[in-house]
């Protein structure tokens, strides 16, 4: 594909309109950017943000430029979703595709159950996956399903590694089926949880999942961002990436959904680390970054780019997803200018069928 792009419009019904809403603003904060062209045509998500002002997650809350537009015809985009044998399920309520491509890698395709919602915060969110869970469930307990947030692009990792990633944690994690991601920071903080998971035995678990895949506790340190005040771990859970058999998914989410509850807010986050905290036998962490990678308070240097994907440099592998959160983390703009000088990929293994 050349630098003009194939045109593909990747938004469907409606996108025309949300386009031109944005066109002004994106004009703006894009000029510099030689593609602009390519990247017009790629927006989801919410507000944007001025790049200038450093923010992560809005910034990315839109899919821009790069190797973000789709190699492919819509019709080889739709035959994606039928080659993906483990579904991938994600809550966009701002768009009316019911599937929206990967960004990064191309080839991968999520479910958008968020279609017709209406947002009213994370609880939107965490019903919608539930929902999805318990359909998923119905029709396969066993079939193991992963649940995203938006701002998670494909690493590049065949389904092979995948799953095999996947069920090494699992094993090492005393049989615990569902894997989330990890974080370097407890959010929202309350000392309690800080506690739990830097305690003995959620520290056990994280030093035998990392010593399954012949890595150290410290193996982080270098790349994560150091603040005084504030206790830096990859040992406390993200809620933007949940993986397991469809069965005990539908669990966690139910757990997440009455538990989420801060004060007169909700947030889904909250409610997975309390229902982690209490069913450690359910409920495990990702600590290798090697199916998940948190980018928030991790410095870009953490990966390296090759032409068929992003290579985890801690892991020692091609990742499988990154996780591009982090709107207040002080290498937000790092990761921003990094992700839109990202190449197009081609997929060095082709995606397992169903």
């Amino acid at each position: 594909m050349t630098e003009a792009c194939v045109e593909v419009d990747a938004l469907g019904p409606g996108g025309a309109e949300f386009r031109e809403l944005l066109r002004p603003t994106l004009q703006a904060e894009m000029h510099d950017f030689k593609r602009w062209m390519c990247c017009r045509r790629r927006f989801v998500g919410a507000a944007v943000v001025g790049l200038a002002a450093g923010t992560l997650a809005a910034t990315l809350a839109f899919t821009a430029c790069s190797n973000l537009v789709l190699a492919a015809s819509p019709r080889n985009a739709a035959s994606y979703v039928a080659s993906a044998a483990i579904p991938l399920i994600t809550v966009e309520t701002r768009l009316a595709n019911t599937t929206l491509p990967m960004t990064g890698v191309v080839g991968r395709v999520r479910k958008n159950v968020g279609v017709g919602l209406q947002w009213h915060g994370f609880l939107t969110k965490a019903t919608a996956l539930l929902a999805a869970a318990q359909n998923m469930s119905t029709a396969d307990p066993e079939r193991i399903i992963i649940l995203f947030d938006r701002d998670i692009m494909d690493g590049g990792c065949s389904d092979r590694d995948l799953l095999d990633r996947y069920n090494r944690i699992v094993q090492a994690s005393d049989g615990a089926p569902v894997v989330v991601g990890a974080d370097v920071h407890q959010y929202p903080a309350f000392p309690a949880a800080q506690e739990r998971f830097m305690g003995t035995f959620w520290q056990q678990r994280r030093r035998r999942v990392m010593a399954e895949f012949g890595m150290n506790l410290h193996v982080f340190d270098q790349h994560e961002v150091k603040e005084n005040w504030r206790l830096t771990s990859y040992s406390f859970v993200n809620s933007g990436f949940i993986m397991g058999p469809a069965g005990k998914v539908a669990v966690v989410m139910q757990c997440i959904v009455e538990l989420g509850r801060v004060d007169k807010y909700y947030d889904d986050q909250f409610g997975l680390t309390k229902c982690a905290a209490r069913n450690p036998q359910l409920i495990t962490l990702d600590y290798t970054s090697g199916l998940v990678l948190t980018a928030f308070y991790m410095k870009p240097d953490i990966v390296g780019i090759t032409p068929t994907g992003i290579q985890n440099r801690v892991f020692g592998g091609m990742q499988c997803f990154v996780h591009l959160n982090g709107n207040r983390d002080p290498h937000a703009k790092d990761w921003v200018d990094w992700f839109l000088h990202l190449p197009k990929f081609q997929r060095a293994v082709p995606l397992a069928a169903c």
